[in-house]
């Protein structure tokens, strides 16, 4: 098996409680943990795998039905 890696780059913010102004920390790994599962980024802006984050937003960290169904299809 494989060894996977996440580095969080220190050129920006970074908040475990979605402050204002910083990427939220679970909010990004629960989304770079899905690349890890084979998923790619989805143009459904409510997803988990979209491929942007705001600032401050933690509405990621849960996974929706579009990132279940995508998880569901790779690993039934």
């Amino acid at each position: 098996m494989e060894a996977c890696y996440l580095r969080f780059n220190s050129d920006y913010s970074w908040s475990t409680s979605g402050e204002s102004g910083k990427y939220d920390v679970q909010n990004i790994d629960t989304h770079e943990f899905g690349h890890w599962l084979s998923l790619g980024d989805t143009s459904n802006t409510e997803a988990t795998m979209y491929k942007y984050a705001n600032l401050g937003e933690t509405k990621k960290r849960s996974l929706t039905s579009d990132d279940i169904a995508g998880i569901r299809s790779i690993y039934p």
